[in-house]
């Protein structure tokens, strides 16, 4: 116990003390690798399934978005216990990191069960509500039962990434994931094409190298000094710590819950045109989601920062993060979406033949969407840093915007009007948007954190005069 707090003390020490940068990047390398690796299993399924055939490629795009879901309702626990353990530990608020850590797991692990047993019992009209066709049902229901009964496998490795994450110390659940991801690749094929088990071997594979990931996690959370404490003694057994882990996760739900019904959206919108704009909306969300991911991933890195310095009121740190967050995410996007701009032919060939339909598809959507990348890192960094400090207001109105209230509209009308152009250029006219509506939320919270600096500081002064009055003789 003396050795746990002395660790304790030690990380709450790096965290309050380390340069903001530093710190950021210190912690967004292994956020941003375990982000990449997620959609890695995505990539890496795609890549060979789509050597099956257009139908099959069609599937894993079916199925993306009840990943998407999944991942949603996993993550709403995840972040929204992440959050409040980060500003705990900021207080040094030990006993409301361990309640919140332990009830956080409990109410994943139920909502996790909840989805094994529709993927058991109700996956066929999952699918066709999910956006298949007649021709590629068959094989989303064989892929995305598999994915759906191995739910909370899934969702116990985020959680324990999530747990990791709230105290700094990502890079803890660095192995487990790199490992669980180059065996996907390794095992994908075998089961695929060796063992002719077609898009079941790809679901398979993932399902596996979760689980492998999921027992080193648990095997390193229980043999490494860790701030925060698991057991069942832990667990609230009042309906408090789960309202406001929901409330603090609730901006994480519409986020991705936005983005999974913004996917089926796009599907069925494809759908009018043919399997293969399905097919290449797939393989451009497939390369689009490795972009979008290691942003998120990064922004992720920053919120134990953000979160533990709020919690202590040090507000300069928390502005200089917020700066610092906004300036390198928007520098990298940039970079990537210019080389993605320019090799994007040889980026589409890797899921597709050239010169096919699919190819000619997927170009286009995904040029435009190169140009909108710069535009992102506002609205992600807004979303998450309003969750960080307990704004869930602020996050869940940002954060609905890239995917939610305003690409939902686009997808509707756009196709419809302009037809197949219109449905390229949907999601990149979505993003420059959503910049537009984060752009007013960056500079009312600067001016906030100003304000409370000012005050800091009107303290600090006043206290200080107080000291030296009454130590006059």
């Amino acid at each position: 116990m003396d050795q746990n707090k002395k660790e304790t003390d030690v990380q709450y020490s790096h965290m309050m003390n380390d340069h903001v940068g530093k710190l950021i990047v210190t912690n967004a390398i292994p956020t941003m690798t375990n982000m990449v690796m997620a959609a890695f299993y995505n990539a890496v399924d795609t890549f060979f399934v789509a050597k099956l055939g257009t139908a099959q490629a069609g599937a894993v795009g079916i199925v993306l978005s009840m990943m998407s879901l999944i991942t949603a309702l996993g993550n709403t626990f995840g972040m929204g216990s992440c959050t409040i353990i980060s500003r705990a530990l900021g207080k040094k608020n030990q006993e409301k990191a361990n309640l919140i850590a332990n009830s956080g797991m409990a109410g994943a692990l139920t909502m996790s069960m909840v989805i094994l047993m529709l993927g058991l019992f109700v996956i066929s009209p999952i699918m066709r509500l999910l956006g298949s066709s007649e021709t590629i049902l068959p094989y989303s229901v064989a892929y995305g039962r598999i994915i759906m009964v191995s739910a909370p496998i899934t969702m116990m490795v985020s959680y324990f990434q999530f747990l990791m994450r709230a105290e700094g110390r990502a890079k803890n659940s660095l192995p487990a994931t790199i490992l669980g991801g180059f065996l996907n690749i390794v095992i994908n094929p075998i089961f695929i094409f060796t063992l002719n088990l077609g898009v079941s071997g790809a679901a398979i594979a993932t399902a596996i190298s979760q689980m492998v990931t999921l027992i080193i996690l648990i095997w390193m959370f229980s043999h490494k000094e860790t701030s925060v404490t698991l057991g069942i003694r832990y667990v609230a057994g009042n309906a408090g710590a789960y309202l406001e882990i929901l409330k603090n996760g609730i901006p994480t739900l519409f986020r991705q819950g936005c983005a999974c019904i913004a996917n089926i959206m796009l599907n069925h919108a494809a759908a009018d045109f043919g399997d293969s704009a399905v097919a290449a909306m797939t393989v451009v969300n497939k390369l689009f989601q490795m972009a979008y991911s290691l942003l998120v991933g990064y922004v992720q890195g920053y919120q134990p920062v953000v979160g533990y310095n709020y919690g202590a009121r040090q507000y300069k740190r928390v502005k200089a993060a917020f700066l610092f967050l906004i300036l390198s995410s928007v520098s990298v996007l940039a970079a990537v979406g210019l080389f993605s701009f320019i090799f994007a032919e040889n980026l589409i060939c890797l899921f597709t033949e050239s010169g096919s339909e699919v190819m000619e598809i997927g170009v286009a959507a995904f040029r435009l969407q190169c140009i909108s990348m710069p535009f992102i890192p506002f609205v992600v960094s807004c979303g998450i840093t309003f969750q960080a400090i307990g704004r869930p207001k602020w996050s869940t109105f940002t954060s609905s915007a890239r995917q939610g209230y305003i690409f939902l509209p686009f997808v509707l009308a756009l196709p419809k009007v302009f037809g197949l152009p219109g449905l390229e250029i949907t999601q990149a006219l979505s993003d420059i948007c959503t910049f537009l509506v984060a752009l007013p939320f960056i500079v009312l919270f600067t001016r906030e954190l100003d304000r409370q600096i000012r005050e800091e500081n009107n303290i600090s002064c006043g206290i200080g005069k107080n000291k030296t009055e009454g130590s006059t003789p």
